[in-house]
């Protein structure tokens, strides 16, 4: 299919804190540099404006709409978003992630990343209190309703495109299906992963706060490690920002426990500084219950780094065997998986190398461009 210039307004609007901000990085950095998305413009948030400064792109130009508060949230940048629509009547809105809270005039692709929408389980809702879950379940549906107004979705993993059509019965003709990967950030970056071999066990813990995420696990784990092998140096390392409640609540487990000694929190990282946590890292440690694709996997399988993670179906349809698996909420099992990968080098060279196997079936930051910008010439064309 030939290319064609269509005008697109691309809405990062509502995207604030996570993964989500670097897979909107990555768009940007590469839409700007493509001739095709010369005529495309950048609803974004404060967030992604933030995130593209570091990529040495100031959001101030004619093409980019800075939005301070979320539209998920306000109902004055709902109607300045719908204005913006108004304004530059685009052949396609294409939403990265969503939902958009508004219902557009134009044609409108648009993402979903929401696991507890598409594939939420009963392990997932048991990390819950109860008197939780009709709140929970509430939102769900309502961001349910929401994502059946687009025309077109797209997702990272046929586990949430599943969920669409069982769930939600969206057509499975119009729902796309593009992989995550690496950000711009590890290109032209070698990595050279080093077994701990008697030094401190670095194990990373990069993840922004979700409840999904279940990193309240963390302090237990770090206490069943010290139980079973009280003569090892390990630390975790987080990436979370400590004025959050929740996040105080983690470290206050862990002082309760008697562990703080094991967690450092560095606080809020920046995209672009994430390849060097990798790299200072032997182990990465990710104790999700729900994800569709998590920017944590094709980075370890990128760097080398091994990952040890949920024994579930969207970890396992990704990682394959390049990753060590534990049973999900068992902090004596993840324990277990990660000491055996601290102690046994060959098990730990082998999910190395195979995750590098498994990373070179993945699109790389430019070939994900190349797919979404497919994905959005189809989906604007299509009759």
């Amino acid at each position: 299919m030939s290319e064609q210039n269509y005008k697109v307004l691309v809405n990062l609007s509502t995207l604030m804190t996570g993964g989500v901000l670097q897979a909107a990085a990555a768009l940007i950095v590469h839409a700007i540099r493509d001739p095709v998305a010369r005529d495309w413009h950048y609803a974004i948030s404060s967030g992604v404006a933030d995130e593209i400064r570091h990529f040495g792109i100031e959001p101030d130009g004619p093409q980019f709409h800075v939005f301070e508060k979320s539209p998920a949230r306000d109902a004055g940048e709902r109607e300045r978003l719908l204005a913006l629509e108004a304004e530059l009547k685009p052949d396609l809105v294409f939403t990265l992630f969503g939902p958009a809270y508004v219902r557009f005039i134009s044609r409108h692709l648009c993402g979903v990343a929401d696991p507890w929408v598409t594939h939420s389980n009963w392990v997932a809702f048991q990390k819950l209190p109860v008197s939780q879950w009709p709140q929970k379940i509430g939102l769900m549906a309502w961001k349910a309703y929401w994502w059946l107004s687009p025309d077109f979705w797209w997702t990272e993993a046929e586990v949430a495109k599943d969920g669409l059509v069982s769930r939600l019965r969206c057509s499975p003709e119009d729902i796309f299906v593009v992989p995550n990967t690496t950000g711009p950030q590890f290109n032209d970056r070698e990595f050279q992963p080093a077994f701990p071999a008697g030094d401190r066990l670095e194990i990373l813990c990069l993840s922004a706060y979700y409840e999904h995420k279940n990193l309240e696990l963390i302090p237990d784990v770090a206490l069943e490690m010290s139980r079973q092998r009280p003569e090892l140096d390990f630390r975790f390392t987080l990436t979370l920002p400590e004025d959050w409640p929740q996040v105080q609540g983690i470290l206050a487990r862990a002082r309760e426990l008697g562990v703080e000694g094991y967690l450092n929190n560095l606080g809020k990282v920046a995209v672009t500084d994430t390849p060097d946590l990798y790299a200072r890292s032997h182990l990465c440690f990710l104790p999700s219950l729900l994800e569709v694709f998590s920017a944590v996997y094709p980075e370890c399988l990128c760097t080398g780094v091994p990952l040890v993670t949920t024994d579930m179906r969207f970890s396992r349809d990704i990682c394959q065997d390049a990753a060590a698996y534990y049973r999900p909420g068992d902090a004596r099992s993840a324990a277990g998986q990660i000491i055996e990968l601290a102690e046994n080098e060959q098990a730990w060279r082998r999910i190395s190398e195979r995750g590098r196997e498994v990373y070179a079936a993945l699109p790389d930051a430019a070939g994900k461009w190349e797919l979404q910008k497919a994905m959005v010439q189809e989906a604007a064309g299509r009759s």
